[in-house]
């Protein structure tokens, strides 16, 4: 929902409960105590007593960021304006991302234990034959697949809602925020399901067959290892470009919902064209920058300290993915003011 559409609902229940004959100041309370933010409810009493001049109320702060959209979105400009909507809903947004990463790490134990199971626990016997071997793998590809549309559901949704939340001004309740979590959440999966068949299915492909050529002993030798390697490079190269197409896939999900599933990847790809790309193709480079500099880091650093600089930098990392989550909330609803939406 956007900045001004909340301030509609404040400014007409405020005239509404004028005209039942209670007092701002009641009214002013009772907003506060639904989690209204301060700045939002001064910003609509100011706003009901101004007079009628050219000149506006500013804004409150955490909607400032929207009122002129960019056609080019910088990276930094949405993590600052993610930072400011963040600020407006921290406990919220925190509580959210630590919940959505306990959930992954739960599932993701349960799902090794699946594999364990189903591999029945005789790593050898799988290796030793070629198409138990094809079989195990395919299986690992499409477990670890469904966990990655359940898991990224999870990391989306709920902080998504918060930042938004952020954004407009309003402080989000936990009762509410878990309620609207559960109406979107499998509309999420759905959507993060067919993300996954577009994104990971060529993918799949690419990786096995270079796997069944060696089982079948016709990839030796050096025409076997040049294949697999350009197998290898197109299955990469198609999931970057799957990225620049449909990374705001599952955002429309949530903020969408009018959209079928099956439009989600087109609406994405709508969004994303015209200077939505640069800013994936940004991000990426942003990130293998980040990498290489922790990997030199901690190739730089004493045996003795590698392992708490791993713990550290894991946790960097979760932090780092949840504000570049929030930034791409601020690039979506940049990419639909851009389109005047």
């Amino acid at each position: 929902m956007e900045p001004s559409h909340y301030l509609d609902q404040l400014l007409a229940y405020i005239k509404q409960e004028l005209s039942k004959g209670h007092s701002e100041e009641s009214i002013r309370q009772m907003l506060l105590q639904h989690n209204w933010h301060p700045d939002w409810v001064n910003h609509a009493f100011a706003t009901l007593h101004q007079p009628p001049q050219p000149a506006q109320t500013p804004m409150p702060v955490a909607a400032q960021s929207q009122q002129a959209p960019r056609q080019k979105y910088r990276v930094f400009r949405a993590v600052s304006d993610a930072l400011v909507a963040i600020k407006a809903n921290w406990l919220m947004f925190v509580i959210a991302n630590v919940a959505a990463y306990v959930l992954c790490a739960v599932s993701l134990f349960l799902l090794g234990m699946v594999i364990g199971l189903l591999l029945g626990g005789d790593v050898h016997a799988v290796t030793a034959s070629g198409f138990r071997l094809i079989m195990a793998i395919v299986l690992i590809y499409v477990l670890a697949s469904l966990w990655y549309v359940l898991a990224y559901a999870l990391i989306i949704t709920a902080p998504a809602l918060a930042v938004v939340d952020g954004r407009a001004g309003r402080r989000s309740n936990f009762v509410d925020l878990a309620r609207r979590t559960g109406e979107i959440l499998p509309r999420v999966i759905r959507a993060n399901f067919l993300l996954a068949l577009v994104f990971f299915g060529p993918l799949y492909v690419l990786l096995l067959l270079p796997i069944v050529m060696i089982v079948g002993h016709t990839g030796n030798g050096a025409g076997g290892a040049f294949l697999s390697v350009m197998c290898l490079l197109g299955a990469f190269v198609w999931m970057f470009i799957a990225a620049l197409r449909y990374s705001l896939a599952p955002l429309v999900a949530v903020f969408e919902p009018h959209v079928p599933i099956r439009k989600t990847l087109k609406r994405s790809q709508h969004l994303l064209i015209k200077g939505g790309q640069w800013f994936i193709v940004k991000v990426a480079l942003l990130l293998i920058v980040l990498a290489i500099l922790l990997g030199v880091t901690k190739a730089s650093i004493s045996t003795d300290l590698r392992d708490s600089f791993t713990i550290v930098t894991n946790l960097a990392m979760l932090l780092v993915g949840s504000l570049l989550d929030a930034a791409f909330v601020m690039l979506y609803w940049n990419r639909r003011a851009v389109r005047g939406e």
